[in-house]
């Protein structure tokens, strides 16, 4: 089996400021840097509109990308990783700004 541990910002993410996202691909205690396909899936929480972005590989089994959000809110981020004839699509929420603010 792959795992993918799917690595959030820390601390609070703004509007239009970019910000890292990352997947750390392993298979055992392999590092995995021949993925087929690993990308980001961002959507709005109660939203069928989403963002997918492909990731490239950096090092040791870590694909990275940078986002910007244009809007605050609820995000459900997937990372969508296909390696070695197996699929993951582990999944994390992210709150970008102060949604609940008026």
């Amino acid at each position: 089996m792959i795992q993918v541990d799917l690595v959030l910002p820390t601390g609070p993410v703004e509007t239009l400021q970019s910000v890292p996202f990352e997947a750390r691909v392993t298979q055992g205690e392999e590092p995995v840097a021949d993925a087929q396909e690993v990308s980001f899936e961002f959507r709005l929480v109660g939203q069928d509109e989403h963002d997918l972005i492909d990731a490239n590989h950096v090092e040791n089994g870590s694909y990275r990308i940078d986002k910007t959000f244009e809007a605050e809110g609820t995000y459900e981020v997937t990372a969508h990783v296909t390696a070695r004839g197996m699929h993951v699509m582990p999944k994390k929420e992210i709150v970008v700004g102060n949604p609940g603010k008026k």
